[in-house]
């Protein structure tokens, strides 16, 4: 997350039409971010399991 995200998520905003504005200027994941991270947090998953 960049300091300007984090401003943004720190900032108090006065109704949902600005919470919208704002939720809608963070970068989404592509469908390939996406699958790669959610590989990563299957893989993760896993060897934190193997190490019980």
């Amino acid at each position: 997350m960049t300091k300007e995200m984090q401003n943004l998520a720190l900032a108090p905003v006065g109704n949902l039409e600005s919470y919208i504005r704002a939720a809608n200027a963070w970068p989404m994941l592509s469908a390939d971010e996406e699958r790669h991270w959610l590989k990563g947090c299957i893989t993760r998953a896993i060897w934190k399991q193997l190490k019980r």
